[in-house]
């Protein structure tokens, strides 16, 4: 279980992990599978990209062990992660889910500050 950090801001967290927002680091906090990466805002939208063009339906399809698995491991990160296809859908659930709550983000600050002006 990974302890949550002081400076660590909820994005979105579903049973698998969570994305925090780190503030004192400045950066998008990847807890996925008890391992913890700490992200640049762009690399999160690179791993959401990625995660994304994961087909699950092949996954679902596939007759080999070895195409019921996914092992994800970006450039950008210091683990690996070795992926079900309940894991892949969960991961794109929580990513999902976090693009969401940023997108949401934006639009009430937009709004916020637009009424203020």
């Amino acid at each position: 279980m990974v302890e949550k950090a002081l400076c660590w801001e909820e994005i979105f967290v579903n049973e698998q992990g969570g994305i925090y927002q780190c503030i004192s680091q400045r950066k998008i906090v990847f807890v996925f599978q008890d391992k913890v990466e700490y992200l640049r805002i762009n690399d999160f939208f690179r791993l959401q990209k990625l995660v994304a063009t994961i087909d699950v339906e092949k996954m679902l399809l596939a007759t080999s062990l070895s195409s019921e698995i996914e092992i994800l491991s970006p450039i950008f990160f210091e683990h690996f992660f070795i992926l079900s296809i309940v894991d892949v859908l969960a991961l794109q659930d929580l990513l999902e889910g976090a693009i969401v709550m940023l997108e949401l983000q934006t639009i009430i600050y937009e709004r916020l500050y637009s009424v203020i002006v």
